[in-house]
Formats: structure tokens, C-alpha cells, sequence
């Protein structure tokens, strides 16, 4: 691989140009994927997944339901489907072809994101440390220098925000421990 066509070291503008055809080709396929969910953390976290096979193997499950109908008919209200007096087990079918159909994409996916998060998770371990060693020296120079205090306000005023939102929190913490 030419040093160039390296994340960590092409041109500028040759990452912004490909980012930007990402982001495109991302579009496009969003657009191909009309409706995908959206999860809080917490409902992801407790999602159900099927392990390999396992749909599959429940899939027997619902051949048996479909011969015995009125043996499963008390599910009719908890498949989420349109008849709630009917468990609806081509629904449940179609709803499991569909994970299996999806299903590789997230194998696709997340190596791709994980890589774009961990590169930019080693560029900010690369930058962020020493940029901080370098905000507390001009911090220390700045009360003596108008001209630095003034180059580097958007750092200070980024910082004394958080420091107000931090004390402001640990202030109402504070306050609902003493109250009974």
C-alpha cells in the first residue's frame, strides 16, 4: 500500500472526498433499507437475538402450532401481528426470513464501523494527550498574556462550560442526597 492511499496518512482533501462518497454510498443504501428500527440502548441491550440454527430449529415449532391451532391460540395477542385472536404464524415466518436475509449485512457492517471507530479512536489517543499538555501550559502563560489568552478563549470557554455543567450536577447530586 502507497504511503497515500493510507487512512492515517493520504491528503486531506483525498479523505474528505472519500468520506464523502461513504456518506453517499451509505445514503444510497439506507434508501435501498426503507424502515429500519431504531433502538434506545437499553432495548438493544435486551433485545432477543437467534443463535445459529436457532430460528431454524423454533421454525418447527411453528409447523407444529399451524397443525394444532387451538393448542397455541392463547399467543394470539403476543405475536404482534394484525389478528389478535389468531397467533399468526406466517407473519412469524416472514418476520424470521427477513432476519436471515438481514443478518449478513450486520456481519458486513461492523467490521467497516469498528474500524472507523477505532481509527478514530487511535487519532484522538495520538492528538488528544499531548493537546491537553499543551492547553494547561498556554492556560499557565495566558493569565500573563492577553494576546495567548485571547488565541486560545475557544479551548478555555470549552472547558469552563464543562466545568460549570460538571459542578452543576455534582451541586443537584448533592442536593438529592440530604433530601429524605
Amino acid at each position: 500500500m502507497a504511503k497515500n492511499d493510507d487512512i492515517l496518512t493520504m491528503p486531506l482533501k483525498d479523505l474528505q472526498k472519500n468520506v464523502a462518497q461513504v456518506q453517499q454510498k451509505l445514503a444510497e443504501i439506507e434508501d435501498l433499507l426503507p424502515g429500519l428500527a431504531g433502538l434506545t440502548p437499553d432495548a438493544r441491550k435486551h433485545a432477543s437475538k437467534f443463535r445459529a440454527g436457532e430460528a431454524d430449529a423454533l421454525s418447527s415449532v411453528l409447523d407444529a402450532a399451524d397443525a394444532n391451532t387451538e393448542m397455541f391460540q392463547s399467543l394470539a395477542n403476543r405475536d404482534d401481528g394484525d389478528d389478535p385472536n389468531v397467533f399468526e404464524t406466517d407473519l412469524l415466518r416472514d418476520r424470521v426470513a427477513r432476519v436471515a436475509i438481514l443478518a449478513p449485512l450486520v456481519d458486513a457492517f461492523s467490521p467497516i464501523a469498528e474500524g472507523v471507530s477505532d481509527t478514530v479512536l487511535h487519532l484522538s489517543d495520538l492528538s488528544k494527550p499531548v493537546m491537553l499538555l499543551a492547553y494547561g501550559i498556554a492556560k499557565a502563560h495566558a493569565k500573563l498574556d492577553g494576546v495567548l489568552a485571547n488565541t486560545i478563549r475557544n479551548a478555555t470557554e470549552f472547558y469552563a462550560k464543562i466545568g460549570r455543567a460538571t459542578a452543576a450536577t455534582k451541586k443537584k447530586s448533592a442536593s438529592n442526597d440530604k433530601t429524605p
